[in-house]
């Protein structure tokens, strides 16, 4: 099974502290490049700061077209509100077999300066 990260096609996302309007979506494709009926698949949003052992987000997506394979993940307050570099996957559950797709780096960064330094 192949993942597609329609999350402007970049390795690397970056999201600023506090940004929860961020959704990322993924669309779930067989070997072949066709999609993946994922109808009855658990299928969870996991990140965990780079390095540190325990998730922070470990979270069911949001199922958009089953038949096409595309669901999707929502962020929170509680996902965005720590700067730093976060690794990214998602746990497939099919129903015969589990596994996780490949990491990807997500960077939380602190919101840029609304005034001018003195």
């Amino acid at each position: 099974m192949k993942i597609d990260q329609k999350i402007s096609g970049d390795d690397q996302i970056i999201i600023t502290v506090g940004e929860t309007r961020r959704t990322l979506q993924f669309t779930l494709t067989k070997e072949d490049g066709s999609p993946e009926n994922i109808t009855g698949w658990t299928i969870e949003f996991h990140m965990g700061k780079y390095g540190a052992s325990e998730l922070k987000i470990k979270a069911a997506v949001a199922m958009v077209d089953e038949a096409n394979g595309i669901c999707k993940y929502q962020f929170v307050d509680d996902d965005v509100n720590v700067a730093g570099t976060y690794r990214a996957r998602l746990y497939i559950d099919d129903t015969s077999d589990t596994g996780y797709s490949g990491y990807f780096i997500i960077r939380i960064e602190d919101p840029m300066p609304r005034t001018k330094a003195e």
